[in-house]
């Protein structure tokens, strides 16, 4: 059990580290003309922490020298590292919305409201949804960005899972094969 937790709790980390690095390049480098850029560093954050999901359960099967490693091994490695990952992402994002840039959930509420605005639906479903952003606090926001980092590296744990299980070999059982030559 030591094992599982501590080579998550190390990938973990190395991937919120990552996710977080690209995330200020995003934030603070890259200016808003730029948005294809920033949508291509979004899409390989999201591809480096699958990736990190697959090297969690490869190192934790090559570290835990069995005949078997079941799906519900690797995916619990996955899994944990997934968990890790969200958590250090939540934090970071409520340090940097509380004590870097407190000026971050009133841009994004503008941006929101902003895209609501330019869209095609009614004036009375732009009210609402308005409304539920306005209402919407940092836990929200908090909550939705663990969500979202939850679900791709979740399904990558599931796949890589079902694709790195190790199957004990096949037992051939000769008395069963020698009676049938006698016969």
């Amino acid at each position: 059990m030591k094992k599982i937790v501590s080579i998550s709790l190390t990938w973990g980390a190395v991937a919120a580290a990552i996710g977080i690095g690209i995330d200020l390049l995003r934030r603070y480098v890259v200016a808003e003309a730029y948005n294809g850029l920033r949508q291509v560093l979004a899409i390989a954050s999201l591809v480096i922490t699958i990736l990190l999901v697959y090297k969690t359960i490869k190192t934790y099967r090559s570290r835990l020298n069995e005949d078997t490693f079941t799906s519900l091994q690797a995916f619990g490695s996955g899994a944990l590292m997934t968990i890790v990952y969200a958590l250090l992402m939540a934090l970071y994002l409520v340090v940097l919305s509380q004590c870097i840039d407190k000026d971050m959930i009133a841009k994004h509420k503008a941006k929101q409201i902003a895209l609501i605005e330019q869209s095609d639906i009614s004036a009375q479903e732009q009210m609402q949804k308005i409304e539920n952003i306005e209402d919407a606090g940092l836990f929200a926001i908090v909550v939705g960005n663990f969500l979202q980092n939850m679900i791709f590296p979740l399904m990558a744990a599931l796949f890589c899972a079902a694709l790195m299980q190790k199957r004990p070999a096949p037992i051939v059982n000769n008395n069963i094969e020698n009676t049938k030559k006698e016969e």
